[in-house]
């Protein structure tokens, strides 16, 4: 008799281990963060258990998006954040394989449900007996948290990165071909102004000189990507946009990330030829750049002036001028000459200094001693239309 309860324990023994390896303990919920199986288009759930508290808070990357445009996406985004930070926590207790969701604020809101494990998942069956209302199937799974993936309604235009190109062969190239390239040099800081800093290389050149005996310079910049190169030429172009005093023409290879700026009191038959000699594409204007077209006005005008009139009558003896009114051409003449010799004595001794860089009227009237009203009056200026290059002479005495 002992040997057959002996064999039958032998051989129930593994089923009895079997069975009691069964139930669920605490530290199995714990093991892990566990995410529950979206359904009917709802977003999953993330659930998380400590030793009597389990919590809850939606998985936002499982959220679809319906978004239709950039800014309904950037909407999207904003909602996410905020539902990320939500979480909800109830207290629960596990006897055995039952687990209960303990609602403090409705009892009848307990959730009951019989636990059992399904390989490395948790299954959760709702007890029929003590839940008072339907309760859905559980499936947790172990969560393993994604790598964000930004939607590619809100990535950026996708940088490419090329080598940039020598810029000195695309000069050497200007000389061979009998263009000028005059005092050539590195751009330093202060010659990029205000202008972003996102050339790889940028370079200065003299292209014509003015009536001034300044050259009208052209600037020449490559760049690592095409998102570098369209914002300096949006400035560049903005700029011209503001006035006609700080028009300046821009011309681009976006497939060589090569950009040029010229002066915009150069003549555009000039521009042309460093423009078709380097490839590049001009950016179009909506205004005739052709300055014959006013000094063709300005002809009409002194013509139109120097007509011939009819030769003027000879005054009879009544019209005779009295000898008050016949001074007084005299005395016109003598004032007109001490006005010019006044100016030309102002002119003589005036003196004049140099704009240093990021100095407006304010700065250079106070660096001289002078009234920004003064100073603005003796350049011909005004306080809401002026213009400064660093190293521009102006007047100050």
């Amino acid at each position: 008799m002992k040997k057959i309860v002996g064999v039958l324990t032998l051989l129930l023994l593994p089923f009895l281990l079997t069975a009691c390896g069964k139930n669920i303990t605490v530290d199995d919920l714990k093991a892990h963060n566990w995410v529950t199986e979206a359904t009917n288009d709802e977003p999953s759930m993330i659930v998380k258990f400590t030793d009597h508290i389990v919590s809850f808070k939606v998985d936002v990357d499982s959220m679809k998006s319906t978004a239709s445009n950039e800014w309904e996406n950037i909407g999207e985004e904003i909602g996410k954040s905020i539902v990320d930070k939500m979480e909800y926590k109830y207290e629960y207790t596990l006897d055995k394989n039952k687990l209960t969701w303990i609602d403090d604020e409705d009892k009848n809101n307990n959730a009951v449900y019989d636990l059992e494990k399904d390989g490395n998942n948790l299954v959760l069956t709702p007890n029929k007996d003590e839940n008072e209302k339907d309760r859905e199937k559980l499936v947790l799974k172990p969560y393993l948290k994604k790598a964000k993936v930004k939607n590619s309604s809100t990535t950026s235009t996708k940088k490419i990165t090329k080598e940039a190109v020598d810029l000195n062969s695309v000069v050497d190239q200007f000389k061979k071909d009998g263009l000028e390239v005059n005092n050539l040099r590195k751009m330093t800081k202060d010659e990029y102004e205000s202008a972003p800093l996102k050339a790889k290389n940028g370079m200065i050149f003299g292209v014509q000189m003015g009536s001034d005996g300044e050259y009208q310079n052209a600037r020449i910049f490559s760049f690592g990507n095409i998102d570098d190169l369209n914002d300096t030429k949006k400035y560049y172009d903005d700029l011209g946009k503001e006035s006609s005093i700080t028009f300046s023409y821009t011309a681009a290879n976006e497939d060589k990330l090569v950009l040029m700026q010229f002066n915009g009191d150069l003549p555009i038959e000039v521009v042309d030829k460093y423009v078709n000699n380097a490839d590049l594409t001009l950016t179009p204007v909506s205004f005739d750049t052709n300055s014959s077209d006013s000094q063709d006005m300005q002809d009409e005008s002194i013509n139109s002036s120097s007509v011939e009139t009819e030769p003027e009558q000879q005054p009879t003896p009544q019209q005779q001028p009295t000898q008050q009114q016949s001074e007084q051409p005299s005395q016109q003449a003598d004032a007109q000459q001490t006005t010019t010799s006044e100016d030309s004595q102002n002119e003589a001794n005036a003196q004049y200094g140099t704009v240093q860089a990021g100095e407006g009227p304010k700065e250079v009237a106070g660096r001289y001693g002078m009234s920004v009203d003064d100073f603005l009056q003796m350049n011909g200026m005004d306080q809401n239309n002026y213009y400064f290059n660093p190293g521009q002479e102006v007047r100050v005495k």
